[in-house]
């Protein structure tokens, strides 16, 4: 059975003692909590969005959270959320955490700053992500909204706005830092390269950006700007690139084991990923809807980090308490990167080459460290409003993988490659 945990983190701690040494007499404390349990299944055995598999599962969109929400002093608030879902570094495990935990000073009507645990305002429906009953989607694409492992930080951040006659203009900031979980999946079984299946990178990330929105009565756009510099947290090099090692004439590898003869792994003491974001949602006549989110990363000192654009088109329809949808995403690396990952996979040495064995594997194993994309989705969906609280969602996701995609778990010594996978999901969505 997958066990619990509870992650507490400095500023969730510091946040509230803070609450509990102001009188009580001061405090407007609020409580809210949400929660979604969520269903998916697939038509292939192989595991797709790291739980869905034709044995059905409950992991991939289940989850609880409760928040306190607090003010004081006039100008003084601060928030703490908590939530279980799956642990970010465990196959097997539930972990509840800390989500959020911060201090917020409003000085006047149109600035805003936060200090300690918040969420960067990468996506159009970041602040909600966990809390399925605020949209109409049974889940966000996930082409678009795996970007980072976690977009929770650790810093400052601040808001800025102007009201102008059709609506409102912000200027939001951020500077801080976090720690994630970063999952691979390696396919075969090679006991230098730690064994076979799910592997986890505990990494720290430093960064700060700027996103500007306009919200308006039935329209809200944002473009904004990140920047992360990702390292590991023991500080040990993060592998960049494969050198290739020459056998014979026409003959090599790609040195992706350092206990294979070469000249070594190439590594980088941190890796730079700097995204680009562009989001609107408008609201049109005979209450159709159009959602739309685009991404642009580029990254620095590393050929295996992941680089990627993406996005997605989503046209709903409310009808009655029914909102139908359908949705069309894609996600795609470099050409340059998906050849790169092509080289390095289907590379081998003749059997008579000593070690070949070993060498083969190697590659294979050498191209699951790639990080690259090279799929596209379609969906149709719908959710029903019980009330403002609550929502049942059912959809048909039809995703279609090109060359390859980090998002889909291979078998031992198999590719996945010009497939399609059907997933049918249907999740029930309270807040309260």
């Amino acid at each position: 059975m997958p066990t619990t945990r509870l992650r507490l983190t400095s500023p969730a701690i510091a946040a509230a003692l803070y609450l509990l040494s102001i009188p009580a007499a001061a405090l407007e404390v609020s409580y809210s909590g949400f929660g979604t349990v969520g269903y998916a299944r697939s038509d292939r055995a192989y595991t797709y969005q790291r739980f869905v598999d034709d044995g059905g599962t409950f992991k991939r969109d289940s989850v609880v959270g409760l928040q306190v929400d607090s003010t004081f002093a006039d100008r003084w608030g601060a928030t703490v959320q908590a939530k279980v879902a799956p642990a970010t570094a465990s196959e097997n495990r539930y972990e509840g955490t800390i989500s959020w935990a911060f201090l917020a000073y409003r000085p006047t009507n149109d600035w805003l700053f936060r200090a300690g645990k918040q969420r960067i305002p990468l996506y159009l429906y970041s602040e909600t992500y966990d809390v399925g009953a605020t949209y109409d989607f049974a889940r966000l694409p996930t082409e678009m909204y795996s970007i980072l492992p976690s977009n929770d930080f650790i810093g400052l951040s601040f808001s800025k706005s102007w009201s102008i006659p059709r609506g409102d203009i912000s200027l939001d900031g951020y500077w801080g830092k976090s720690t994630n979980d970063f999952r691979s999946w390696l396919r075969d079984d090679i006991p230098s390269l730690g064994g076979s299946g799910a592997k986890f990178t505990h990494l720290d990330f430093k960064g700060e950006g700027l996103f500007m929105s306009f919200k308006g009565k039935d329209q809200t756009v944002r473009v904004g700007i990140g920047r992360a510099v990702i390292q590991r947290s023991d500080r040990q090099p993060l592998p960049a690139a494969y050198s290739f090692v020459d056998v014979a004439p026409g003959v090599g590898y790609y040195q992706v084991d350092a206990s294979l003869p070469g000249p070594g792994v190439p590594a980088s003491k941190s890796v730079t990923n700097t995204t680009i974001t562009l989001g609107a949602e408008l609201g049109l006549p005979s209450d159709f809807r159009i959602v739309s989110e685009f991404a642009h990363s580029v990254v620095r000192h590393s050929d295996l980090a992941p680089q990627a654009t993406r996005g997605y088109v989503a046209v709903l329809k409310r009808i009655d308490k029914w909102t139908p949808y359908a949705t069309y995403a894609f996600l795609r690396s470099p050409s340059k990167d998906l050849d790169f990952y092509k080289r390095v996979n289907y590379n081998s040495v003749p059997s008579l080459i000593p070690g070949a064995f070993q060498i083969n594997a190697s590659q294979r194993a050498g191209a699951d460290q790639i990080v690259v994309f090279d799929q596209r989705s379609w969906a149709i969906g719908t959710s029903y409003s019980f009330s403002a609280k609550s929502k049942l969602k059912a959809e048909y996701l039809k995703t279609r993988i090109g060359e390859v995609s980090h998002l889909v778990d291979a078998p031992p010594g198999s590719d996945i490659r010009n497939q399609d996978i059907n997933v049918l999901s249907l999740s029930y969505s309270v807040v309260f």
